[in-house]
């Protein structure tokens, strides 16, 4: 059968009002299957099978091809750990002012000012800009400094933002303002912040976190749409779930107003 695949796909849905980051899609002339990537397992657990589901109804809205079959794979002896991550837009979902991409073992996410198309389009140059440039050595404060050169040059719109690199033993964090950092430590779960400030308005330095494994069993990153403490609350309440369905939880019982998203690493 004909078919393309496809990594990294956003999905998303008006109706439904939901979004997502799909590992794959296997495109065919008229079939369309999800590929979801897992880090640790043998068989899909109900959560992933729910996961698959919903991203195969969001891809078959969006591509207008049958959906009946979807696939869970299984990577071993990786050394980028582990997460999801998840995403609401306040009014469209086809325009989401939050972003989260991937390059390598290099994680971003982002939230721009404002809301809607305008705040989209500033989102997706902020992103073309990353997949297209060059970071040495982990230089993230450099390249914040790049960043807001570019914006303001570009006229874009102002964003927070955080940049995960994710290691064998740690992960390690350069952020500027307010992207809130959850962590369990110990059995027990705090609240991180990066340096305050808003790249392109009131920016100097970023700032670093770094976080050992063996110590932080579960590391949380999540945008201003979301109440941080009380997310706190939803992480020690469905503290035994899977990352998909603390996201989901985070989401629903934690968000505010506004786009709002959630990445979880363990």
């Amino acid at each position: 059968e004909n078919a393309e695949f496809k990594s990294n796909i956003n999905l998303s849905n008006e109706e439904l009002k939901f979004y997502g980051i799909c590992d794959g899609l296997i495109i065919s002339e008229t079939h369309i299957y999800p590929v979801e990537i897992k880090l640790h397992g043998d068989k899909p657990t109900k959560a992933q099978k729910m996961q698959l589901i919903a991203y195969g109804i969001l891809a078959e809205k969006k591509f207008a091809k049958t959906f009946d079959l979807g696939f869970v794979l299984y990577e071993k002896n990786v050394n980028r750990g582990s997460f999801c991550s998840m995403s609401l837009a306040l009014y469209d979902s086809e325009h989401n002012g939050d972003f989260i991409a991937q390059k390598g073992s290099t994680l971003f996410i982002g939230d721009t000012s404002g809301h809607g198309k305008k705040a989209f389009l500033s989102a997706s140059q902020i992103i073309n800009h990353f997949y297209n440039t060059t970071i040495f050595d982990g230089n993230f404060h450099e390249y914040f400094q790049k960043l807001h050169r570019f914006i303001a040059q570009n006229a874009l719109r102002s964003f927070v933002g955080c940049f995960i690199e994710l290691h064998q033993e740690t992960w390690k964090l350069s952020g500027v303002g307010n992207i809130s950092v959850a962590i369990k430590q110990n059995g027990h779960y705090k609240l991180q912040t990066f340096a305050q400030g808003i790249v392109v308005e009131a920016f100097e330095n970023a700032s670093s976190l770094e976080f050992l494994k063996k110590e932080v069993s579960l590391l949380v990153l999540m945008t201003d749409g979301i109440d941080a403490q009380r997310a706190l609350e939803v992480l020690e309440k469905f503290d035994t779930h899977s990352k998909e369905s603390l996201a989901v939880a985070i989401l629903h019982f934690a968000g505010l107003h506004d786009d709002k998203t959630v990445a979880i690493f363990i």
